[in-house]
C-alpha cells in the first residue's frame, strides 16, 4: 500500500473505514492515518473475530478501495492481434472489386486514348 496515496484519499478513505465498521469511532479510525494495516487487529478485537476472518475482511475492504490506497498505474497498451502480415486479411489491393494502383492508371489511360 501507498502511504502517498493514504495520505491524499484518507478524507474518503476514512468515510468508508466508518461506513464498513461503524463501531469504531473517530479517534480509532484517526489512528490508521499512519498505517492501515493496524486495521486488521482493530477489527479483530473491536468485533470478536477470529484473525482469519478478520485477515479477510480487511483483505476484501483493500479490493473495494483499491484506487484509494495503491499507487495508479497505467498499464502498458500492448497490440493484441497479429500484424497485417501476419493475419489472414488480404491487403486492400488485393480485395475483390477494388484496383490497384496500376489498373487505375492503366483505365485513365484508355479512357483518354480512346477519346
Amino acid at each position: 500500500m501507498e502511504t502517498k496515496m493514504i495520505e491524499k484519499n484518507w478524507t474518503e478513505l476514512k468515510g468508508k473505514i466508518k461506513a464498513r465498521w461503524s463501531r469504531f469511532n473517530d479517534e480509532e479510525i484517526e489512528s490508521l492515518k499512519g498505517d492501515i494495516s493496524q486495521l486488521t487487529a482493530k477489527i479483530q478485537k473491536t468485533y470478536s473475530l477470529a484473525k482469519v476472518e478478520a485477515d479477510r475482511q480487511f483483505e476484501d475492504f483493500k479490493k473495494t478501495v483499491a484506487s484509494l490506497i495503491s499507487k495508479e498505474e497505467t498499464p502498458e497498451v500492448k497490440p493484441t492481434g497479429p500484424t497485417m502480415a501476419e493475419s489472414n486479411i488480404a491487403p486492400p489491393e488485393l480485395v475483390m472489386g477494388s484496383k490497384t494502383a496500376e489498373q487505375q492508371k492503366s483505365n485513365v489511360s484508355q479512357a483518354k486514348s480512346s477519346k
